[in-house]
């Protein structure tokens, strides 16, 4: 197996060469890092409703050859709302885990550990905000 566990730039260029993206780079020509931020950021807002709207017209017009039916039928009890959690909860699923990291994570994994307890009060009213905001 070849690794490149310290080299960003070379796992991700192999990355990119196995699944085929092309290597050249074209960022638009620009005259202010602002505007091109701004740019880049209209580009992702307006994203989501093109490729919703596709899909819709898609599958009105049966050019949906997707199934997107359960392979097995759910018997269970239907989840209607969430409650909020604790940190007892909070705690034990950030520590239960083992101490594995991505170079992409903000912060490892052994660090959180140690610090949890510190940190456990704003993650757990995270949690709880993000699952009162989506209700």
């Amino acid at each position: 197996m070849f690794l490149f566990h310290k080299d960003r730039a070379k796992r991700f260029t192999l990355t990119m060469n196995l699944i085929g993206s092309n290597s050249n780079v074209n960022i638009p020509h620009f005259t202010s890092a602002e505007l091109l931020a701004d740019t880049f950021s209209n580009y992702f807002m307006r994203k989501p409703p093109i490729i919703g709207n596709k899909i819709i017209s898609d599958s009105l017009n049966n050019n949906c050859n997707i199934s997107m039916n359960a392979d097995i039928i759910f018997n269970g009890k239907m989840l209607e709302m969430f409650r909020p959690t604790s940190e007892v909860n909070v705690k034990e699923i950030i520590t239960k885990p083992p101490n594995k990291s991505c170079d992409l994570d903000p912060v490892s994994t052994w660090l959180l550990k140690k610090r949890v307890d510190h940190l456990l009060p704003q993650i757990t009213a995270l949690v709880n905000r993000s699952i009162y905001m989506r209700q």
